[in-house]
């Protein structure tokens, strides 16, 4: 099943640590990729967040809470909106930043966050030599420069009609 989800409309003031801390309270150690993109020439934060998680459980319990609980980190003006991302998995969304941005870039500001076991990697070199395969990256250039996943992102209305990760509500459970 699909891992990875799609936060938009965040606010522009939102920290990557504020975003752990959030991460931590619903699926502790169950993350595994988090990326914050920016705008390239402003450096800007797009309101944006992907969140690999490690099985699709955790995956649909991140999806049920943000899109049951929106408010602390949305927009001032508009909810944010949770959605299942096109681009799944650890390596496939390693692979895409790189083909996107270049390979030095996974040392600079706007780089993603891999974790291991819960623990931040403090470098992406070996996030990327464990999970990206030459092919992988082939294949995701390839996409790249065709814009066949520009379109797929930016898509009407940013993907709507996408499908969505169901919730698991574990938390409404009757117990036995």
């Amino acid at each position: 099943g699909a891992t990875t989800i799609l936060l938009r409309r965040l606010r522009p003031n939102l920290t990557l640590e504020d975003l752990l801390v959030k991460l931590d309270e619903v699926a502790p150690g169950k993350y595994d990729f988090v990326y914050l993109p920016r705008e390239h020439e402003r450096r800007d934060k797009t309101g944006l967040a992907i969140i690999n998680f490690t099985d699709h459980a955790a995956a649909g319990d991140a999806f049920g809470h943000f899109t049951q609980d929106s408010r602390p980190h949305s927009s001032p003006k508009r909810s944010s909106r949770v959605l299942q991302a096109d681009i799944q998995g650890l390596g496939p969304n390693l692979a895409y930043f790189i083909a996107k941005n270049g390979y030095e870039q996974i040392h600079g500001p706007g780089a993603p966050h891999v974790f291991k076991d819960g623990v931040r990697m403090p470098s992406l070199d070996d996030a990327v030599s464990e999970h990206v395969s030459v092919q992988l990256l082939e294949e995701t250039q390839a996409g790249v420069e065709s814009k066949q996943w520009n379109r797929l992102l930016k898509g009407p209305e940013g993907g709507a009609g996408r499908t969505r990760i169901p919730p698991r509500c574990t938390h409404t459970q009757a117990s036995g």
